[in-house]
């Protein structure tokens, strides 16, 4: 499978980032679990998510490098140059909420803002003084806000405890 491959080659890459390849790992399980997939878009969609932090740990550096990073292990691996083109777009980009986002934008986007109410990053993002009101309402999907409201009421409960 691509996405395995894929995984592999990215994973040095991914590894400097400061939440690690398991930030890839839970983006990319996330997008598998909670969204329909456009019809033939399966590899695409994992490509992307495996993909969208590849340039560094910074959205800068994500912004600037990724692309590039992106382009040449789409290559290894024989993706389309339409696919590698959009992949491209969509990394250079993927933190700013679009108005009109293709539906595999969104399955990323919407993955990648549930990952940070994972158990695993969720402290992180909470230390940091997140506004999880304004990360749920600016998903795409209802059904990832649903389950983001859900999974915020669980950590928060947990706290307490």
């Amino acid at each position: 499978m691509k996405s395995d491959m894929l995984l592999d080659l990215a994973r040095p890459h991914l590894e400097r980032n400061d939440l690690g390849v398991g930030h890839t790992e839970r983006v990319l399980d996330i997008s598998r679990m909670y969204f329909q997939r456009p019809y033939g878009r399966d590899e695409f969609v994992d490509a992307i998510a495996i993909l969208h932090d590849i340039g560094g740990p910074s959205i800068r550096e994500q912004y600037k490098n990724g692309p590039g990073i992106a382009r040449n292990l789409m290559e290894l691996l024989q993706f389309s140059e339409e696919e590698i083109q959009e992949a491209c777009e969509i990394i250079g980009a993927h933190h700013d909420r679009t108005e009109h986002p293709t539906e595999e934008f969104s399955i990323l986007y919407d993955s990648d803002q549930m990952a940070k109410l994972t158990c695993e990053e969720f402290p992180h993002y909470e230390a940091e003084g997140t506004d999880w009101e304004n990360v749920i309402m600016n998903m795409y999907h209802k059904s990832a806000q649903d389950i983001a409201r859900k999974w915020l009421s669980e950590r928060r409960g947990n706290e307490s405890e």
